[in-house]
């Protein structure tokens, strides 16, 4: 439900919820009578950068085009407007909504059906700022995905698939204090054939610096 039907062409195809930047813009012109250039200056002061001033400079004008359009006032109006700002803080535009939806579904997907590639794809691309590489492989192990441990005869720079795709063996740069640049040293390296202890490991990657 709405709180005023003046709300309704902006709101119902989301049942009454806003979700939409274009919804808000779209609740100014109906319910304030703002014009397009006033809804979008509402939009980017409602944002992620709000400024102070002009947020109570177009809450006044809100609250008067309300009126003078509708003649709502008093609490509705102030439920009106809490309604907007509190969606503001999590709104994004419409054109982003189909994208997401998207990536959240063949997210899904393969996370589902190849959890061990879905794995090391995250893996191989930390940072990610969500979850740390320590989560990734405890939710792939409890998934059943059997994740190894790093290698320096099996592993390569970075996260990879073994067993035919349904093992994830962690990449070398995954060590502490290791690096890349030395983790793929040591991949580049092997090729001439494995490591037969820590000296070998040692002196053929030292060499290879030089």
């Amino acid at each position: 439900a709405v709180e005023h039907p003046s709300m309704a062409k902006a709101l119902d195809r989301t049942l009454g919820i806003p979700l939409f930047q274009e919804q808000l813009m779209q609740l100014a012109v109906d319910v304030a009578g703002f014009d397009a250039a006033e809804a979008d200056q509402l939009r980017r002061a409602m944002g992620s950068k709000r400024s102070p001033e002009k947020m109570e400079r177009l809450r006044a004008r809100f609250y008067e085009g309300m009126e003078a359009t509708h003649q709502i006032t008093g609490e509705m109006a102030d439920r009106i407007f809490e309604k907007m700002a509190a969606f503001a803080n999590f709104g994004f535009p419409e054109s982003h909504s189909q994208s997401f939806a998207s990536l959240v579904f063949y997210s899904a997907w393969f996370k589902l059906h190849h959890p061990a590639a879905f794995c090391a794809a995250l893996l191989r691309a930390q940072p990610m700022g969500f979850y740390s590489p320590q989560s990734l492989v405890a939710d792939a192990r409890r998934h059943g995905v059997q994740v190894h441990r790093p290698d320096v005869n099996h592993s390569l720079a970075h996260a990879n698939l073994e067993n035919a795709g349904l093992d994830v063996r962690l990449g070398l740069g995954s060590v502490r204090g290791l690096g890349d640049e030395l983790a793929q040293r040591i991949v580049d390296e092997r090729a001439a054939g494995p490591y037969t202890g820590i000296a070998d490991l040692s002196r053929r990657t030292e060499a290879g610096a030089a």
